[in-house]
């Protein structure tokens, strides 16, 4: 008997899943049947005249959908599609579509409709909007059996919702979460969001939405197979609750749960009877059923039974009743038809499972590799950003090193330009320098054989006679007092030396080619004293000679590479002095 209670407790009361939405549309039928009939027909021809009449009857649909869902569809549905022009009313229309249609209790388990809305307000700032379009299409996936994607959609909808801090959306988003889990057989999921949809609905103080809440709880506590919490919560509502729809579904649970654990049969007859049948579900015949049963009221059993095969619109409502049926079977000792609805039920429910984790499996693969691809993607984008990043930091890198090195070159110049202009000025300085030493040492050696060259000027001004042989006398005489004194020449080459930086030594060193009497001829040249002088002191041939001597010396300081050789040279340039002296004075 234990095995066999087992057995039976393993087939699920899956369509207790639906009994949460059930009762919704019961109580509109008659209401939608009272709507004013004519209303949308004056409001169309009150739009003809609009200028943007596309816009105002959204405007108006939109307005008219909370209240008046029905009139709101008929308005939606005397669009013409082709004049809406723009993404932005396309969507729109979309959204307000899908929402009427699931405001009439329409099910609708195509998405084509409302990814048009999806894809335009995803990438828009209309967050309310982006809400709702991700809210219809986790239902409408929801309805398609897609269950993965219906909760990735529904999640996207609830970041919509908690940024917008719309409490009333985020219970119905938890409330529809909690409606897939249940389809997907993953019932403590159910129940989390189920809990989280009520404190929702609490915190909007939307108390009709939220007793409606717990009494779905109650059903995903019934599945789950937690009777005393269902019985406790269904308890609670039908003593604060005067709602008779509400009040009939929990009266119907109460029954089935006391049917399904054979407590007091006769209690559960009664609130069966209670309830009209237009509330009842599959499960509801076949534990109004077992309950007559246990009364020993077979044909009335047998009659429930067959109401309930009645009903059954699949292989899976079949076998819901199936379960229920062998327990009376083995009741009445039948226990091999017992076995055979319990296998067929057993079969089918596992059928259902395999199905369920399957499509889970296919799904999970499917958005496994969507979510690599998009990883892949992602780490391409990133590894491109990175690499744009790494150019950005060495061009950056690159442009700072060339800026530097064009500072430091300009600073490199400038301090070239200062050092120069320093040089300048210390060169200014030494010209100076020689200048006045070169006159000081013209002067010295001017003072010196001055009376020579007064005679010698004289001489080559004379014409041949007596005066020119007394002046050629005198010069010789001159000539010969000078050649007497030993320190003629050692006093030059010291003066030389003293004040024009120690030319007679470096030239010695540096052009050692120029010795012995040349020497004598060079130190003239470079004291300045006039080619006819030197040519008297030294008896040479002619002054033209000395012009070739004075060439030659050139030649060979420029040959020797010397580096004094410009101090050299401009010693070596032909002064006048007589005449400048004669000048200055």
């Amino acid at each position: 008997m234990i095995i066999s209670y087992l057995l039976f407790s393993r087939v699920t009361i899956s369509l207790y899943e639906d009994a949460s939405i059930a009762f919704f549309a019961i109580f509109e039928v008659d209401i939608r049947i009272m709507k004013q009939i004519l209303f949308p027909f004056f409001l169309l021809v009150a739009l003809l005249s609009c200028k943007n009449r596309e816009t105002e009857m959204l405007n108006i649909a939109e307005g008219l959908l909370d209240q008046k869902p029905d009139s709101a569809l008929i308005v939606l549905q005397s669009i013409d599609q082709t004049s809406l022009n723009l993404p932005s009313k396309t969507a729109r229309y979309a959204l307000l579509m899908t929402k009427a249609l699931d405001k009439n209790y329409i099910d609708v388990d195509s998405d084509t409709l409302i990814l048009k809305a999806v894809n335009f307000y995803s990438r828009h700032k209309n967050t309310k909007y982006k809400m709702l379009a991700y809210y219809y299409h986790g239902i409408i996936l929801k309805n398609a059996g897609e269950y993965s994607r219906a909760i990735i959609a529904l999640e996207n909808a609830e970041k919509e919702a908690l940024f917008l801090q719309d409490n009333h959306h985020l219970g119905l988003i938890y409330r529809n979460k909690s409606n897939v889990f249940t389809k997907a057989n993953n019932y403590q999921e159910a129940i989390i969001c189920m809990k989280n949809a009520i404190e929702y609905f609490d915190q909007a103080n939307d108390a009709v939405y939220q007793v409606y809440a717990m009494y779905s709880l109650a059903v995903d506590y019934l599945n789950n197979k937690d009777y005393q919490e269902a019985d406790t919560l269904l308890n609670s509502i039908v003593q604060h609750n005067k709602d008779a729809n509400l009040l009939h579904s929990c009266h119907l649970r109460q029954a089935s749960i006391m049917a399904h654990l054979g407590q007091d049969p006769k209690k559960a007859v009664r609130l069966f009877r209670e309830v009209p049948h237009k509330y009842y579900q599959i499960l509801d015949y076949a534990f109004y059923a077992l309950s007559l049963e246990r009364m020993g009221e077979r044909d009335s059993s047998d009659y429930w039974i067959k109401k309930g095969y009645a009903h059954c619109m699949n292989q899976a409502d079949s076998a819901t009743v199936d379960s229920i049926k062998s327990r009376i079977e083995l009741s009445r000792g039948h226990y091999r038809e017992a076995f055979d609805l319990i296998n067929h039920a057993t079969i089918v429910q596992d059928s259902l499972t395999r199905a369920i984790l399957q499509q889970s499996v296919s799904l999970a693969q499917r958005d496994y590799f969507k979510n690599d691809a998009i990883l892949q993607k992602e780490r391409m984008i990133s590894m491109r950003r990175f690499w744009a990043l790494i150019c950005t930091i060495t061009f950056f890198i690159l442009i700072l090193v060339l800026v530097g090195l064009i500072w430091r070159s300009r600073e490199k110049d400038r301090l070239l330009k200062d050092q120069m202009a320093r040089l300048a000025i210390s060169k200014q300085t030494l010209d100076k320098t020689y200048k006045e030493n070169a006159l000081l040492l013209g002067s010295l050696f001017s003072s010196r054989i001055a009376h020579l060259d007064t005679l010698t000027e004289q001489y080559y001004s004379l014409e041949e006679g007596k005066e020119k042989d007394a002046v050629f006398k005198e010069i010789k005489e001159c000539i010969s007092s000078m050649k007497r004194n030993p320190e003629f020449y050692l006093s030059i080459e010291k003066d030389l030396d003293q004040f024009c930086d120690g030319i007679m030594t470096k030239l010695r060193k540096q052009v050692p080619r120029i010795k012995g009497n040349n020497q004598k001829i060079i130190m003239l040249f470079f004291a300045g004293i006039s080619d006819e002088v030197i040519h008297l002191l030294l008896n040479t041939t002619s002054t033209q000679s000395l012009r070739m001597t004075r060439s030659r010396f050139r030649k060979e300081i420029l040959s020797a590479q010397a580096p004094d050789s410009e101090l050299f040279l401009n010693m070596l340039i032909k002064k006048k002095r007589q005449q400048d002296n004669s000048n200055e004075s």
